[in-house]
C-alpha cells in the first residue's frame, strides 16, 4: 500500500488547508445554485477576473466573455418548451493545494431536468486565494456522456 493511501500515516491538515477546503466546497455549490437560478451576476463573482470557462473545444476568458456564455446557455435552455427546470449535481470533489493560494480540483457533474439526467461528465477546476476569498481562475467542463444522443439542453 503506498504512503498516500495508508490513512494511519497522513499528518494533519494544516489549517489554512482545512478552511480552503471548505470555502472551495462552498464556492462550488454556490456555483451550481447561482447558476439554476439564473442569478447569473451573482455566479460571476465567483470568478476572478482574467478567468477563463472552457466546455469542449470552446473557451470564455474574462468575465463580460463568460456571462455571455452563461445568457446564452440560459436562451438557448428557454427556448426549449420541454425543460422547465434544470440542476447542476456535483459528486466525488477531490482538491489539491499548490500553496496557500493556489489549488486545482475535479468532481463528478450530472445535469438533471425536470424529465431526468441530461447529461454527464466532469468539471476540471483551479483556484485562487484572493483578497475576496477563493475563486475560479479556470473551469473546464468535460461531457463524458448525454442521456439523449442528440442533447436536450
Amino acid at each position: 500500500m503506498s504512503e498516500r493511501a495508508d490513512p494511519s500515516r497522513r499528518q494533519a491538515m494544516p489549517a489554512w488547508e482545512v478552511g480552503g477546503r471548505v470555502a472551495i466546497f462552498d464556492l462550488i455549490n454556490r456555483y451550481n445554485a447561482e447558476a439554476d437560478r439564473g442569478h447569473f451576476a451573482q455566479a460571476l463573482e465567483l470568478f476572478s477576473d482574467g478567468a477563463t470557462f472552457e466546455v469542449g473545444k470552446k473557451v470564455w476568458e474574462g468575465k463580460k466573455s463568460i456571462l455571455a456564455m452563461m445568457e446564452s446557455t440560459s436562451n438557448r435552455i428557454a427556448s426549449n418548451s420541454e425543460i422547465k427546470f434544470y440542476r447542476h449535481v456535483t459528486s466525488t470533489h477531490q482538491i489539491d493545494f499548490a500553496s496557500e493560494t493556489q489549488a486545482s480540483g475535479r468532481c463528478y457533474l450530472h445535469i438533471v431536468t425536470d424529465l431526468g439526467l441530461d447529461h454527464w461528465g466532469r468539471y476540471i477546476d483551479r483556484f485562487a486565494n484572493t483578497e475576496t476569498g477563493w475563486l475560479f481562475s479556470a473551469r473546464r467542463v468535460v461531457i463524458d456522456g448525454w442521456s439523449d444522443p442528440g442533447g436536450r439542453l
